[in-house]
């Protein structure tokens, strides 16, 4: 639910988030609500100034039950390098408040309650965020790294797979909890919330090779040189077979046949992503090529 834009950033709330204020301010919990809220908007904020730094726009911050995503744009094209500066800057930030307000109350004499839950609700939100799951900052740390290795496809499935055993582990807790006849649905709260958004990273698998090839066009304007790969393809092609063969280390030229097996057209891989965004994975190569004979 939108809220308000500033400078050209939205600022919304998700719709399970207002009963829970309510809830919360009903109870008592008024100002730490404010205070927690302060926190994570600052969270968000700190993961978006150091996009910007890189030169990418924030579309959009969102409060969402569990906490909050700044929405960033081109960010299916970040490389392993943004995305682990990017994700970092958030715990990194609140662990810092942290032990910077621990340093005021310990040498300056600032005794307050409301000083104690800063100190502790920024220490357990940044370190509850590198945990190395989807959707959390560790979990797109980690991803990034494991990149390096195996691409990003296969990075995000290898975190997904955690992320969803994650989530029943926490699960598992909350059923055991319920067997010491406490009633507490934190866990299991969280645990649906982790594979529900580390399924959605799943599914979006299909399209993130573009983040591989970002890394593969910092790499080429590094080196001035990358391994080729060469495919030959039919017109009636779907762009989903062939990002699907995409392989993280080498770049990849497209011949294209026609009927008669003669060359009809070369493609980049760049040509083939940007159609897969215009067209979807269930494109054809002759997309391309019909666009291309009307300019």
């Amino acid at each position: 639910m939108k809220i308000v834009k500033v400078h050209g950033i939205i600022f919304s709330i998700h719709i399970l988030f207002i009963p829970i204020m309510f809830l919360l301010y009903f109870l008592g919990y008024g100002k730490i609500m404010i205070i927690l809220l302060i926190i994570i908007i600052l969270h968000e904020l700190s993961h978006g100034l150091i996009a910007m730094f890189f030169g990418i726009k924030i579309k959009e911050l969102e409060i969402l039950p569990f906490g909050g995503v700044v929405k960033l744009d081109k960010s299916l094209n970040f490389t392993n390098r943004e995305e682990i500066f990017i994700s970092a800057a958030g715990p990194i930030f609140n662990l810092v408040i942290s032990a910077t307000v621990f340093f005021f109350q310990k040498y300056f004499g600032l005794k307050n309650s409301n000083v104690d839950f800063i100190i502790f609700s920024n220490l357990i939100i940044g370190i509850f965020n590198l945990i190395p799951v989807l959707p959390l900052d560790g979990g797109r740390i980690v991803r990034s790294l494991l990149s390096y290795l195996f691409g990003y496809k296969n990075a995000t499935r290898i975190i997904v797979i955690f992320s969803k055993l994650f989530a029943f582990f926490l699960i598992g807790i909350n059923i055991f909890i319920f067997s010491l006849e406490s009633y507490n649905i934190t866990f299991i709260l969280l645990g649906i919330f982790i594979y529900i958004k580390s399924n959605k990273e799943q599914k979006m698998t299909a399209y993130i090779t573009m983040r591989d090839f970002a890394s593969k066009k910092e790499s080429l304007n590094k080196q001035g040189s990358m391994e080729s790969q060469h495919m030959t393809v039919l017109p009636e092609t779907t762009l989903g077979e062939i990002s699907r063969q995409f392989t993280p280390k080498k770049f990849y030229i497209i011949y294209v046949l026609n009927e008669h097996y003669a060359l009809k057209g070369i493609l980049t891989e760049d040509e083939i992503l940007s159609a897969i965004l215009e067209y979807g994975m269930h494109g054809k190569v002759k997309n391309i090529l019909e666009k291309r004979n009307n300019y």
